[in-house]
Formats: C-alpha cells, sequence, structure tokens
C-alpha cells in the first residue's frame, strides 16, 4: 500500500511598503477665485486654503501641515473659525499640505485625514507665485498619495476583513453581505444600504465609516443560504452590528485614522451536536491530486466543549488501511474542534513526527476536506464516511 509522505507547510510573506510622489497640482473646491467665498492665492512665499465638512460648513480648529518634499522642516497652523488657513513666508521649493479634524461619534473621538476634490490636488505645490490647497471631510474614496501596496489602508472608508469561524481569510467566497447604516455616518450624511462581497484578499473596501446592521448570505448553486455572521469567531448569529474603532493617530499619517473592523461568518448548522463521550469510526481516502489514494480510518470520542456547549471536541486515532475498512495499522493521532458543521482537523504522524491539518465540512454521515499540507508534491482532498 501506498505510504505517507512528510507534507511540507506552505508559507506566504506578505511586505507592505509605503512612499509618495507628485507634482505641482491646481487648487482645491472653488480654486480661491473671487466671489466664491473662499481664500485666493495669497502671494508669493504663501499657501492658503479652505476645510470644509461633507455638509460644504467650515471646518475651525483642523491643524494643517505644509511640509517640504526633499528638506526638512515644517510649517504647522490651523484652520480659523471661516475653515480657513495661511502659511507665509514659504521658500520657492515643493510642499505636501495635509490637514487633520477632530471628530466625536458613537462615544469614541477621531481624528480624520482630510482629503480633496480633485486626484491632482494630492501633488505637492511650489508658493513661488502663491498656492491655494482646500481640503474636505471625506467618508469615502481612494487616498491618492497613499502609494502603498497594502490596499487595506488605501481609503477613507473604513476595511473589513472578512474570515471564517476559524480565522481562514474569505478571499473571493461566494458571500454577500448587506450593510444597513444605523444613524447618520461620521461625516454627518445619512449614508446608504450597501451590498458587498469579499475581494481576492478577503476584504471589504472602503466603507463609509459609521454604525451598521450586517446581514450575509452564501452564494451557492443558485441559492441564497443565509449564514451566521459576528465581529468575533465566538459569537456568531443571523446579524451583526459593525463599527469601526479609531486607529489613535493623529497629524502625521497619511492614513485615514480608522482602524480595519472583523467580519467572521459561519454555515448556519442544521446537524446536531453528537453526544458526549460519542465514539465515532470514519473511514475513507486521502486523495493526491492526480496522484495515489491512501485509504484510512479515523477512530473519536467525541466530548461537548466545556466553556462552549455550542463546540464539541473530537479527539482519537488515525489509521492507514491497506484498502477500502480492511487491515488498517495505526500511524498516529487526530483532534479538531467542530463549530456547527466545520472542522480543523489537525492529524499527527507519530512515527516521521509529522502532521498536517484538513479544514472540512460534516454533512449528515460524510465529511470532506482540502489538507494544508503537500503529498507528493501535490495538495490532497480528504474524504470520509461515517461507519
Amino acid at each position: 500500500m501506498n505510504n505517507f509522505l512528510k507534507p511540507i507547510p506552505l508559507f506566504v510573506l506578505l511586505l507592505t511598503a509605503c512612499g509618495s510622489a507628485g507634482g505641482p497640482g491646481n487648487g482645491g473646491p472653488g480654486n480661491g477665485g473671487p466671489g466664491n467665498g473662499n481664500p485666493g492665492n495669497g502671494g508669493a512665499g504663501t499657501v492658503t486654503g479652505q476645510a470644509l465638512d461633507a455638509q460644504g460648513k467650515p471646518i475651525a480648529g483642523a491643524k494643517v501641515w505644509v511640509k517640504p518634499v526633499v528638506t526638512t522642516g515644517l510649517y504647522e497652523t490651523r484652520t480659523d473659525a471661516n475653515g480657513r488657513y495661511e502659511a507665509t513666508g514659504l521658500p520657492p521649493v515643493g510642499y505636501r499640505v495635509l490637514a487633520w479634524a477632530e471628530r466625536q461619534y458613537n462615544g469614541q473621538r477621531y481624528c480624520i485625514r482630510l482629503g480633496h476634490e480633485k486626484v491632482e490636488e494630492y501633488s505637492p505645490v511650489n508658493p513661488a507665485q502663491g498656492a491655494v490647497r482646500n481640503f474636505v471631510l471625506k467618508a469615502s474614496g481612494r487616498i491618492e498619495d497613499m502609494d502603498v501596496s497594502d490596499e487595506a489602508i488605501r481609503y477613507f472608508g473604513g476595511t473589513v476583513s472578512v474570515m471564517d469561524s476559524r480565522h481562514v481569510p474569505a478571499r473571493n467566497a461566494p458571500l454577500e453581505f448587506t450593510l444597513t447604516p444605523v444613524g447618520p455616518l461620521l461625516d454627518g450624511t445619512q449614508g446608504k444600504t450597501l451590498t458587498l462581497k469579499p475581494n481576492a484578499n478577503g476584504y471589504l473596501l472602503d466603507v463609509p465609516v459609521g454604525v451598521y446592521r450586517v446581514q450575509a448570505v452564501a452564494l451557492e448553486g443558485g441559492q441564497r443560504t443565509p449564514v451566521k455572521i459576528g465581529t468575533t469567531a465566538e459569537n456568531l448569529s443571523a446579524e451583526a452590528r459593525l463599527e469601526f474603532k479609531s486607529s489613535g493617530n493623529c497629524v502625521g499619517s497619511y492614513g485615514s485614522g480608522i482602524d480595519g473592523a472583523y467580519l467572521y461568518w459561519s454555515k448556519a448548522s442544521n446537524t446536531p451536536p453528537p453526544p458526549t463521550g460519542d465514539t465515532q469510526t470514519w473511514d475513507g481516502t486521502v486523495q493526491v491530486d492526480g496522484g495515489d489514494t491512501f485509504y484510512v480510518r479515523y477512530v473519536f470520542t467525541v466530548e461537548q466543549g466545556r466553556d462552549k456547549p455550542s463546540e464539541s471536541l473530537y479527539k482519537g486515532d488515525f489509521f492507514q488501511c491497506a484498502g477500502p475498512s480492511t487491515d488498517c495499522d495505526k500511524l498516529g493521532w487526530a483532534q479538531g474542534v467542530r463549530q456547527g458543521d466545520t472542522i480543523t482537523l489537525i492529524t499527527m504522524l507519530t512515527e516521521v513526527n509529522a502532521s498536517f491539518a484538513t479544514d472540512g465540512t460534516f454533512s449528515g454521515d460524510t465529511f470532506s476536506g482540502t489538507t494544508n499540507a503537500v503529498f507528493q508534491g501535490k495538495i490532497a482532498t480528504v474524504n470520509l464516511a461515517r461507519q
């Protein structure tokens, strides 16, 4: 019969890098022209502008940085009661102009990066002939001067990381989330109901910061099946309340000032948990993709979780068999925690001191899953039936 090869774990290293770029740009809303209520060009060596909220009202007390692109130094000021600021006496070099405003929302203090109306306004300015940079409070949209590889921090809106109950990212998972605002958003607008799906990294990107009531469905076989969700993996139900936290960062950060949020999900289980102390034998195969088939047996003792009655602990022995359910030799042990119909099963091969994990799903008296190990250079699937 075939023998197991030692599995090779796979690792992925994600690196992020940040940078910035830009050239001369135009002024912000109203571009400082006469008769529009916005500050005009203040003359040579001067940068002026105005900060407005989402309703077009002035933001007083916003902190503004005028920072040289190449050399050191910093001109720091605040907006007045009309949301206006002025930085004077600046040498004729390139400057980045950034601003932040504080907001109280949902019992928290937020320090929010202010944005611009046009992409080119994120570029540096040269005040040799005077320059204008206006700011607006943005609920969503790309932060154009955040030139980083991590898409989770490129937006004024918040990022929601979606994972299953085993903390596995829901990368392109067939899920659809409906986010319904509960009251006004952080920027004071009413917001709207959002329908979003996880992307290739398992993210819901650029969600306008607010409080949301969330529901989700799985999209499989043309059906829309409700799933359980929650903001922690341990507390899942038909609906969740999603909130975004302040990152705690304020001036000096190119980011939005918003921490990422998390949503966990699990299929609603239609299978009752097994009784405590139940002994189960599961026979089946480990099928290497395009390769050998190994006949295996698991003999479990099932115990109800002590701290979480909704969970069941499976632990017992692992066997390799000469054929289907025949001539089985013990190779090691296995254990896992079952949540609903899902389990991550750890199998230990004691003779070679190696292990592999299987993420799988129970369906009545059958089990199917995929290993995280490589057998003969390929991924394997596990299919079992209860005896």
